[in-house]
């Protein structure tokens, strides 16, 4: 092989090997770009909801929350049959039917809401509740 030709075909290669991995960088970028839109651009879209891809909402609701710090905490617990399960005070959170369906009566209005497996309610603070199986057995809840 001449050495000019030599010269000319590394100076080829060479120039083809840096500049690839630019270009690769570059389209990648672009392409990024063009297919994840930004979350400003997300939220200003009317059908924006942060419940969208793998994010569920199970259960919302509008309530005053208690002066100060408030905790959220997971609490599981067993819901008697209807015969056996009696009216208490709540705390304000959400019941979560983890297990079997449940029926929450509330004592002052009457009101009665049936959950079925993996749907949920709020539940105002000092709402008179009962939480009963709907099942043949008891259920435990969240």
């Amino acid at each position: 092989m001449h050495p000019e030709s030599f010269r000319q075909l590394c100076v080829t290669a060479c120039t083809a090997k840096s500049t690839t991995p630019i270009i690769l960088l570059l389209s990648l970028t672009f392409s990024l770009f063009a297919v994840v839109p930004s979350g400003a651009a997300r939220q200003a879209d009317s059908g924006f909801s942060p419940a969208s891809g793998p994010a569920q909402v199970i259960a919302q609701g509008v309530v005053p929350l208690p002066e100060g710090d408030a905790v959220w905490r997971t609490v599981r617990t067993r819901a008697p049959l209807p015969q056996d399960s009696p009216f208490e005070e709540r705390p304000l959170g959400f019941v979560l039917a983890s297990s079997g369906p449940l029926l929450l009566v509330d004592q002052g209005s009457g009101e009665q809401v049936r959950l079925g497996t993996g749907e949920a309610a709020i539940v105002a603070d000092g709402t008179v509740q009962q939480r009963s199986s709907l099942g043949a057995q008891p259920v435990s809840y969240l």
